[in-house]
């Protein structure tokens, strides 16, 4: 069938743009997303190191995967959290820090990838590599534990004292000939002072009141 124009019709002229290559594909995360399912994390009494200089809950992700590990085929993980219950663990609310979810996505193969926000992504040669702001994370502990009302049990943190002091002492038996073992035995002594310290109740200076003079009679 030909087309015609009729010849009252007003041409109109279009003005040329420059040409532009097909917009690139969304960058994904060159790992598939159920590598890093999304999570909660547990906190347990038991369970509390030294970080950045500070007693911290050392905490333990629980991948909530769809039909995996208690949590049902709907991704509902109430039964999955009930289960670790049992076992002394505790499920951190993801905004227990109003407006500070502790997950983070990227899309990824087959949907998004999942990590904390304070692990830090970067693409390097095609590969991901990951690492750890962890002064970061240690001040968000800190303000959680604010928040809870979170201490650690004395009995627990002189048990890591005692584990750490042990170490210590056999690395300072081998020091005289084991250059490796005399440098970790000097950086423990460290640390270990500084775990002790942490212990000691802050005295407030006493400040005594300077006495009025006395009134001339």
């Amino acid at each position: 069938m030909a087309f015609t124009t009729s010849s009252t019709s007003t041409a109109s002229h279009l003005s040329p743009q420059p040409a532009q290559p097909p917009q690139a594909q969304q960058e994904v995360l060159p790992a598939y997303a159920s590598e890093h399912p999304y999570f909660t994390l547990l906190y347990h009494p038991l369970r509390w190191g030294w970080l950045s200089g500070r007693w911290l809950p050392i905490l333990r992700k629980l991948s909530l995967t769809p039909g995996s590990q208690n949590v049902d085929k709907q991704g509902d993980p109430s039964m999955a959290i009930a289960v670790e219950s049992q076992q002394g663990w505790i499920a951190v609310p993801h905004t227990v820090l109003p407006g500070e979810d502790y997950v983070v996505a990227y899309a990824a193969r087959g949907g998004l990838a999942h990590f904390s926000r304070w692990e830090k992504l970067k693409l390097l040669g095609g590969r991901l590599t990951t690492s750890s702001d962890e002064h970061g994370y240690a001040d968000y502990l800190e303000r959680v534990c604010a928040r809870l009302g979170w201490t650690p049990d004395p009995d627990v943190v002189e048990g890591r004292i005692t584990a750490l002091e042990a170490e210590c002492v056999q690395d300072e038996a081998a020091a005289p000939t084991d250059l490796k073992a005399a440098h970790r035995a000097k950086e423990a002594r460290k640390v270990i002072d500084a775990m002790r310290a942490s212990l000691q109740p802050v005295v407030e200076p006493v400040v005594e009141a300077t006495p009025s003079p006395r009134r001339k009679s």
